[in-house]
């Protein structure tokens, strides 16, 4: 049993591969495209920067205090 547990956001430039086999869990950041609101798994960084370009009003934050809330909660339950 591990005494830690490494906990990163999306933005850490880590693919999902290799957040599995380290053992990493990922937390989404937020954004708002159009008002909006998405998780940032929801679609690439190209794709973002896509919708930027053609006139979206976008907005970035960092990840909802609930999701990180309920994740931290089942981490700590869970020893």
């Amino acid at each position: 049993m591990k005494n830690y547990v490494i906990v990163t956001d999306s933005g850490s430039d880590l693919s999902e591969s290799e957040r599995k086999a380290l053992g990493i869990i990922s937390l989404p950041l937020s954004a708002t495209i159009d008002g909006d609101e998405k998780d940032d798994y929801s679609f690439s960084p190209n794709e973002f920067y896509k919708m930027m370009r053609a006139g979206a009003v976008t907005k970035t934050s960092a990840v909802n205090y609930q999701c990180f809330l309920e994740r931290f909660r089942s981490i700590s339950e869970g020893g």
